[in-house]
């Protein structure tokens, strides 16, 4: 009895709490519609006050209201269980919305066709900055349609596809857009998406080429040392790379010699992270050396280590702590846009 008054509380409770998203959904969605000048970000957050996720009906309503909104610059729609219908519909309002600049979908299941939607509406699109896709069941179809996108854009300036399984195929489609140099993309996250030395090797081959990217994150793939042999060439041509992310790919002592090689002929990269990577002291030790020539040349790059190869917790909470104890007493010095997103990408990897 008193099990069955329970569970009748608790469908209760979800049934209320279904209620209010509901309503906030419709507010948000009639701000939206008569264009809102205070809108200026829209979070759904799944907590335990509300752990109801909007899913494919949500965001579809979304996408309708955004297809004429002037107004909104940021929507943020992460752990929702968005699927495939309502990325398409997110995709539709891309294709006429110009004002949203930031779009965040991490940890949904958009799968292959909704990037393949979101692709193509980036194509038209002419005003998202920033889009987020990590965690989405995204494999190289979906990976294909967005460089495609890259090929033709030229406002998308961070792209993160981080664990999703794009795979070589994925990897390659992207290098080669990268190569052509017509996107103004500086950051691609494409760590834990299963790519080995074939799709690492063609996105060397495009930092030949490209003249835009300054941080690109392979942290755990399997790219190995023999992955490694291309990345000297490219670095000698490169010189806009000042982030380069490998932990977790295997590279060992033979991979690292060949970094090792690469960065002696490169003067822009200055942050470098192998953790896990089993190589050695001596060469973890040449590579550091190297690497603080690179950092002399840029001022305030000494506030965070230019070598990243297993600090503990408590380092990057002092450092954390340092800079932001600076910034409220209102005398810190402007940091290059790099290093603000170092900062950044901890604090959100620690809060997802």
């Amino acid at each position: 009895m008193l099990q069955d008054l329970s569970d009748v509380k608790r469908l209760i409770r979800i049934e209320d709490q279904r209620k209010k998203m509901q309503r906030k959904l419709q507010q948000d969605i009639q701000r939206l519609t008569e264009n809102d000048a205070t809108m200026t970000e829209l979070t759904y957050l799944i907590t335990a006050i509300n752990p109801l996720p909007i899913g494919d009906k949500g965001a579809t309503a979304l996408g309708a209201a955004l297809q004429h909104n002037t107004t909104l610059p940021i929507l943020e729609l992460c752990r929702h269980e968005i699927g495939i219908e309502g990325a398409t519909a997110l995709g539709v309002a891309l294709k006429h919305n110009t004002t949203l600049t930031l779009l965040s979908l991490h940890t949904n299941i958009i799968k292959d066709e909704g990037a393949t939607a979101l692709g193509l509406a980036l194509q038209l699109n002419t005003s998202l900055t920033i889009l987020i896709l990590s965690a989405n069941h995204i494999g190289n179809e979906g990976a294909m349609f967005l460089a495609l996108a890259l090929q033709c854009n030229t406002t998308l300036t961070i792209l993160n596809l981080y664990d999703n399984n794009i795979g070589n195929e994925g990897a390659t489609a992207l290098g080669l857009a990268l190569k052509q140099n017509i996107s103004a993309l500086m950051r691609l996250d494409l760590s834990r998406n299963n790519i080995e030395a074939e799709g690492a090797t063609a996105l060397w081959a495009a930092l030949q080429d490209n003249t835009t990217l300054t941080w690109l994150c392979l942290g755990t793939n399997n790219i190995g040392a023999e992955g490694m042999t291309a990345l000297g060439l490219a670095l000698q041509h490169n010189n806009t790379l000042t982030n380069l992310d490998l932990r977790s790919n295997n590279i060992g002592d033979d991979g690292a010699t060949a970094l090792r090689v690469a960065v002696q002929h490169n003067t822009t990269l200055t942050w470098l992270e192998l953790n896990n990577n089993t190589i050695g002291a001596e060469i973890i030790s040449a590579i550091s050396n190297t690497l603080a020539r690179n950092v002399d040349l840029f001022p305030y790059q000494y506030w965070l280590p230019c070598l990243h190869v297993g600090f503990p917790q408590s380092c990057h909470k002092i450092i954390m702590a340092t800079l932001l104890c600076n910034l409220s007493m209102g005398n810190f010095p402007a940091l290059p846009d790099h290093v603000w997103y170092l900062i950044f990408s901890f604090w959100q990897r620690k809060n997802l």
